[in-house]
């Protein structure tokens, strides 16, 4: 009677870690699906986006194009001439 105590405390456990195993598979699918249905352009913002707020560092230069180890030289320019001034 013990041993079938044993087995079913194990299968209960075994049940509980797939429900938890399965739960985090199909969040990251979705996550998944949802990074895959943006653009190019969308996907390099939001990441640039969360790694100026302080995001996952070790996300590093995947994806962006350029080395980050470097100095790095930001320019503003705001009003109607904006546009012709970063060009």
């Amino acid at each position: 009677m013990q041993r079938l105590r044993v087995r079913r405390d194990e299968l209960d456990l075994l049940g509980s870690l797939l429900e938890r195993l399965t739960a985090a598979v199909s969040t990251e699918h979705k996550r998944e699906a949802e990074r895959a249905g943006r653009s190019p352009e969308r996907r390099r913002y939001e990441r640039v986006r969360g790694l100026l707020a302080g995001g996952d560092g070790a996300l590093g230069d995947a994806g962006l194009g350029y080395d980050l180890e470097r100095w790095h030289l930001g320019v503003i320019a705001t009003g109607a001439g904006a546009a012709r001034a970063h060009a």
